[in-house]
């Protein structure tokens, strides 16, 4: 009968609407403390990808802080600068740290994990300095302001 059909297809919505719903659900949810939760944002290929596009040029880089000039490979570095050689190897590293992005968007509900971590390893959010600056610290502690220009070396 007609009513038959009727409640069979509104109980086939509903449960397709459900289906969706949690499919959305675990789509969507990002964990709300960042311990712990680095791994899903970050990205060694992207860093590396930023490093190698930097240096891949003929022309010299120096660290935007410091003025040393970088090399792409510990090898290289050692060669070159001997014990000194931490202040001349190039590292990525992001420009506004992993935690404070997801800080920024862990309820906002259109946003995935995915979406973070691509925003979070683009090329704009990334920054090639030494090794021993980012060791140090110091290159989170002088980008945590909103401002992304670097200081004069």
């Amino acid at each position: 009968s007609h009513s038959e059909t009727s409640t069979a297809s509104t109980i086939a919505a509903v449960n397709s609407a459900q289906a969706s719903s949690q499919e959305a659900a675990v789509k969507f949810s990002k964990p709300q403390d960042y311990t712990g939760s680095r791994t899903l944002y970050d990205s060694g290929p992207a860093k590396r990808q930023a490093k190698i596009s930097l240096l891949s040029s003929s022309a010299e880089v120096r660290d935007p802080y410091t003025g040393d000039v970088l090399t792409l490979t510990k090898a290289e570095a050692k060669k070159l600068y001997g014990s000194d050689w931490q202040k001349h190897l190039a590292e990525s590293d992001h420009i506004h740290p992993l935690e404070r992005i997801h800080q920024a968007h862990k309820s906002d509900p259109f946003i995935t994990n995915e979406d973070i971590r691509t925003a979070a390893n683009s090329p704009e959010n990334l920054d090639v300095h030494s090794t021993t600056r980012n060791a140090a610290g110091l290159t989170k502690n002088l980008c945590l302001s909103a401002n992304t220009e670097k200081p004069e070396a």
